[in-house]
């Protein structure tokens, strides 16, 4: 009886142990696929914002968009600015339009169905809920992947942009590059990172680089009017008359009947020196829109470079008639008439414009310069004055403040310097 017990107990320890074994084995491999995946895991997040670097094109060049409504002082600029900001290479160009989805309705009772009410308003409809929310996810997808991009890449692709803005800002354009890489390596249908690209190219002289990136905002976006707008000016801008009337010809069709395209599109024609088509251009415009002050502005500019005396005051009056509050016109006029050598008149139409606004540091300062060219010094300091009142730190203030000194100091010169009598 002794041996069958010892051996019995011999088997139970040799199956416990067995056991033990297994659990140990089993153990170990556990711990060595988690380890694998959360490798590959973070192989993975590390590698996501790696991109191959952007492929070059050659033989095309693009120029930077100031929207013809605003009231810059260059027509284009942006990106050639140290301190411009990159969106600004194109005065903010609008995006690739937006698609939206029949799942739209679907995607609200979604987001109740997320707060536990489905389509009747009862918390306790399970069925309901389901299919809401069913319906939010659905179109959630539908939304992302519009254009085979998943929301989370678009957010991601976002958010590296604004951090090449910054390096933008900063004047790293070897950072700020290399995040807009990854950034369209996410989502190539980012037109405000495109656009980014190409600025931060242009900033650094790197030609073939900057026109590369504009061509390739074409392809991946060709229904954004503005990717086809800048590569038309940009063309135009380095003597490419045929691919910039190309272009021009995709942004006018996808322009539609936008009256402002016609003055954009004059811009470009400007840059190409075609002044016939320059003109036909802003005359559509104003046909277009005959109540635009800026229509009229630029077909009053045009006409002014043209010497067009009669068309240009006559268009300067008729902003004056659409907007009464404006100053604008009287600038305008104002402005012609010291090109013209008659700064009698000229100043009665500074006059006019600061009566306006009289908190205008512009035409307040161009009144001044007119009344010392008509010799009337105690007058233009008066108004100098009015300049550096409205704000002395502003460049206009501090200028100001100049000019008074100089005037002040001519005029106690004069009068220390005897008369001569005869």
């Amino acid at each position: 009886m002794t041996t069958q017990r010892i051996a019995a107990l011999g088997v139970l320890v040799v199956v416990i142990v067995a056991v033990v074994l297994v659990q140990a084995v089993r153990s170990l491999s556990g711990d060595s696929e988690a380890k694998d995946s959360k490798t590959t895991v973070a192989t993975s997040q590390k590698d996501s914002h790696k991109s191959p670097a952007v492929k070059q094109k050659s033989g095309r060049d693009n120029d930077n968009w100031t929207p013809v409504a605003s009231r810059r002082k260059s027509d284009r600029g942006g990106a050639a600015g140290a301190n411009a900001k990159m969106d600004d290479a194109a005065g903010g160009a609008s995006g690739a339009p937006g698609t939206q989805t029949a799942l739209s309705g679907a995607a609200d009772a979604g987001a109740q169905g997320a707060n536990g009410k489905g389509a009747a308003g009862n918390p306790k409809d399970p069925k309901a809920a389901a299919a809401a929310a069913a319906a939010a996810a659905a179109a959630d997808k539908d939304k992302g992947a519009k254009d085979g991009v998943s929301p989370e890449a678009a957010a991601r692709s976002e958010q590296l942009a604004k951090i090449a803005q910054d390096f933008f800002d900063k004047g790293n354009f070897d950072e700020a590059r290399k995040k807009l890489s990854q950034s369209l390596h996410d989502n190539p249908k980012n037109s405000g990172a495109w656009r980014q690209l190409a600025a931060v190219e242009k900033q650094t002289g790197n030609t073939e680089a900057e026109l590369s990136a504009y061509d390739q905002w074409t392809q991946e976006v060709p229904g954004d009017k503005m990717a086809h707008y800048e590569a038309a000016s940009a063309y135009a801008r380095n003597g490419m008359g045929d691919q910039a009337l190309q272009q021009l010809t995709s942004f006018q069709t996808l322009s539609g009947a936008d009256p402002q395209s016609n003055g954009m599109a004059a811009i470009v024609y400007g840059q190409m020196n075609m002044t016939d088509a320059q003109g036909t251009a802003l005359s559509q415009y104003v046909a277009a829109d005959p109540t635009s002050m800026d229509a009229h502005r630029m077909l009053g500019e045009f006409y002014q470079k043209t010497g067009q005396t009669d068309q240009m005051f006559s268009e300067y009056q008729t902003m004056a008639q659409l907007d009464p509050k404006s100053n604008a016109p009287y600038m305008q006029m104002g402005n012609a008439y010291v090109q013209m050598g008659q700064f009698d008149t000229a100043l009665t139409q500074f006059e006019s414009a600061v009566t306006i606004n009289p908190k205008d540091a512009e035409a307040l300062s161009r009144m001044a310069y007119m009344q010392r060219q008509l010799g009337d010094m105690q007058g233009a300091v008066t108004t100098y004055q009015r300049v550096v009142g409205i704000d002395p730190n502003s460049t206009m203030g501090v200028q100001a403040a100049q000019h008074m000194q100089y005037i002040q100091g001519e005029m106690g010169a004069a009068a220390a310097t005897p008369t001569t009598k005869h």
